[in-house]
């Protein structure tokens, strides 16, 4: 894998963000201690490929994580992450405020 996983955020089903994750040097995985995370824009083509896996579930999720690498301009899912994934709110702030706002609306 050379350029790293793509995990594309997904807050009441409307696409936030995306962080790319990398391996560090000399490991494949990149989800392994010493990855390097980056905030960044993936082609849109991409991000449209991640928001059709996420329609495939047919489900109304509150927050969602689409795990994959790009292969040619495909998206290649490696994981559907629906249960406390790491959202990377960090990374991406506005995106905290969101899902806080999706949650209030949901508990009412």
């Amino acid at each position: 894998m050379t350029e790293g996983e793509y995990s594309f955020i997904f807050i009441g089903g409307i696409y936030s963000h995306t962080v790319l994750k990398l391996p560090k040097k000399d490991e494949f995985r990149s989800n392994y201690n010493g990855n390097t995370l980056t905030l960044t824009h993936p082609h849109q083509k991409l991000i449209n490929q991640a928001k059709h896996v996420l329609s495939a579930i047919q489900t109304d999720t509150l927050y969602a994580r689409i795990d994959g690498i790009n292969q040619n301009g495909r998206l290649i899912l490696m994981e559907l992450e629906l249960i406390e994934p790491s959202l990377f709110f960090d990374m991406y702030p506005t995106s905290s405020i969101a899902f806080a706002r999706e949650l209030k609306k949901r508990s009412r």
